[in-house]
């Protein structure tokens, strides 16, 4: 079994691993049947970072590909919303 990172009350939801592997973003929606909630990005120790506001509806998370990355940029989509990007 592997080490637990992350843990809500909520649900958890649309992870993606970055490009290089170091970090997960996903989608934590605190409370239990609300769809609303924050994108999050957590590293293999357990730091984990909010990188959005709140959202009424988290529908998917992808990472930019980039050859050379100084910031691992994040984009996400919102419902209703179209394409906004966070940085970690």
């Amino acid at each position: 079994m592997g080490k637990k990172l992350y843990e809500t009350t909520g649900f958890i939801g649309a992870l993606k691993v970055s490009p290089r592997g170091d970090l997960v973003a996903f989608a934590d929606e605190p409370l239990a049947g609300d769809v609303s909630g924050y994108v999050r990005v957590v590293d293999r120790t357990g730091q984990t970072k909010a990188v959005s506001r709140k959202w009424s509806n988290i529908q998917g998370l992808d990472w930019a590909a980039s050859e050379i990355v100084v910031k691992p940029r994040m984009y996400f989509v919102t419902g209703g919303r179209g394409l906004k990007a966070a940085e970690r």
